[in-house]
């Protein structure tokens, strides 16, 4: 540049996030991947997200901050949006005796729901009411707001 200059910065606007910002930007939006059989008696948690490929087990129990992702059966009890998200969801192969939980409504599968729904991959939601309602996942019509940021600007 020159000595003399008549270029004036006044402001600068940024996005850049901060270190702090992006470290719990990370937490919040990671998957805990986890590959085992939650066994009665067993708790396992997750501060944000978890898929689990195996089984969840009558007595076993499983929390998460954000969604629940499972890739096979589930027996136990299962919260997903422990922390009051009641736009958390749940996805898996509910089975009889399984209790699902959203923030602070619970669900329990009884056996004759489980004959109707047992043999499908289902997503559990809240719905306007705040009442758990089960769907069959390839019938479910808002799928791509569950994988959506639900924060924009990043």
């Amino acid at each position: 540049m020159h000595d003399k200059s008549d270029l004036i910065v006044s402001k600068i606007r940024t996005n850049v996030m901060t270190n702090n910002a992006a470290e719990k930007w990370k937490h919040e939006d990671e998957v805990l991947p986890l590959s085992r059989l939650i066994r009665s008696g067993q708790l396992v948690e997750s501060g944000a997200h978890m898929l689990i490929v195996g089984e969840i087990n009558p007595g076993g129990h499983v929390e998460v901050v954000e969604h629940a992702f499972v890739m096979g059966q589930v027996k136990g009890t299962i919260h997903a949006g422990k922390n009051g998200n009641m736009k958390a969801v749940i996805i898996g192969c509910f089975q009889y005796p399984a209790q699902l939980r959203i923030a602070s409504s619970v669900r329990t599968i009884d056996k004759e729901e489980a004959l109707t729904i047992a043999t499908r991959l289902s997503i559990a939601y809240l719905d306007k009411e705040n009442n758990i309602t089960i769907e069959a996942l390839d019938q479910y019509a808002d799928t791509k707001s569950i994988f959506a940021a639900e924060k924009g600007g990043r």
